[in-house]
């Protein structure tokens, strides 16, 4: 079997409005040209967690990728937005994602932790060896619109 491959990355940014704020933030995780089609939470058997900087995912513009998302906003002046995405794999490199949004943190970094141990406690299928992740990311509101996203891509495919 051929390892999977999941690329993490993170970013925020600033715009005149709520959306294109959140443009910014994805250009920022480097997937800004990608159509992202949402995936729920589970981590294939022999997946490999690439931790990932911020530049682009591909060069063909408009393909799709294929992401665990989380998105937080803040519009008010001192609000901050903060998301993240957690993770628990098992030694056989199988396992689940959370992602979480909030306005510190902290509250992010709690409810990842109590999501992640909350799904395990009559989990079966994901057991032994268990490593836990996660990438969090914050901005303030400086006066316009902020936003922060965390991702983990799992495939991106050239449309076309």
């Amino acid at each position: 079997m051929t390892a999977t491959k999941i690329f993490i990355t993170s970013g925020t940014g600033e715009g005149a409005t709520a959306l294109s704020a959140f443009h910014r933030a994805l250009r920022s995780a480097g997937i800004h040209n990608l159509n992202l089609v949402l995936y729920s939470s589970v981590v294939p058997s022999g997946t490999e967690i690439i931790e990932a900087a911020g530049k682009p995912f591909t060069r063909h513009f408009g393909a799709q990728g294929n992401v665990v998302l989380a998105k937080s906003v803040a519009l008010k002046l001192g609000e901050k937005a903060v998301a993240g995405i957690g993770w628990v794999m098992d030694e056989g490199g199988k396992g689940y994602f959370v992602e979480q949004k909030g306005h510190s943190f902290d509250e992010v970094e709690t409810e990842i932790k109590k999501s992640l141990d909350d799904m395990l406690l009559e989990e079966k299928d994901v057991s032994g060896g268990l490593r836990f992740g996660s990438r969090i990311e914050e901005i303030s509101c400086k006066g316009k619109p902020a936003a922060a996203v965390a991702a983990a891509i799992y495939s991106v495919t050239p449309i076309g």
